[in-house]
């Protein structure tokens, strides 16, 4: 069929990594293109939670206060300047994390960014499964385009006490008689204090 929107989903247990359902496409007839596997697309503000948890790794806490007020920021380049903006248009004061967080302030989550390093976050999305990010401040937005299995595979972390385990998609095989041909591996590695996991989960649940 022609004028099919396509989509992707990929679901992952976060305690052992087993990937229990898979969409790659409408139609593998048509296209054996795997966009759980192989499309690239910005994350959006999926991306904030990572940003979020490094700033609890540096001591913040779900109460810390930004400024939700205008800014502006050189870029480098001579005569330009980002001017990130909330699209709710509005801009409230003085905010905490837990409540920038819950209602997905743009403005919260760059100033945020600013403060605890565009490389520090990096580096925490490439612990966490996630590699290649726009190593600028509108990473806190989602500017970076990223795998599908890659993003669930980071917020497997949230969900396991910091604990990331790596996508398992083939448990066993076995042959006719019975024996093993291959046993698949769990891989897990602590990328999160459990500490951080469980606040950054409770701030997310007051979405």
């Amino acid at each position: 069929e022609k004028n099919v929107i396509e989509g992707a989903l990929i679901s992952i247990n976060p305690k052992n990594g087993y990937v229990e359902a898979m969409v790659g496409g409408y139609s593998f007839r048509q296209t054996q293109f795997n966009r759980a596997l192989d499309a690239k697309r910005q994350t959006g503000s999926a991306f904030k939670p990572i940003v979020y948890a490094e700033a609890l790794i540096q001591g913040f806490t779900p109460s810390s206060i930004i400024n939700n007020t205008p800014v502006i920021y050189p870029t480098g380049v001579p005569g330009k300047y980002y001017k990130p903006s909330n699209f709710s248009r509005r801009f409230t004061g003085p905010t905490t994390l837990l409540i920038g967080l819950a209602h997905s302030i743009d403005v919260v989550a760059v100033k945020l960014l600013s403060k605890v390093g565009v490389d520090k976050v990096a580096a925490l999305a490439g612990d966490m499964g996630i590699r290649h990010v726009v190593k600028n401040l509108t990473m806190a937005l989602g500017s970076s385009s990223v795998r599908l299995v890659d993003l669930t595979d980071a917020y497997t972390a949230f969900a396991n006490g910091g604990q990331e385990c790596k996508p398992v998609f083939i448990v066993k095989i076995l042959t006719p008689g019975g024996g093993t041909l291959y046993q698949g591996k769990t891989e897990c590695k602590q990328v999160l204090s459990p500490q951080v996991a469980f606040v950054l989960t409770n701030m997310l649940e007051n979405v």
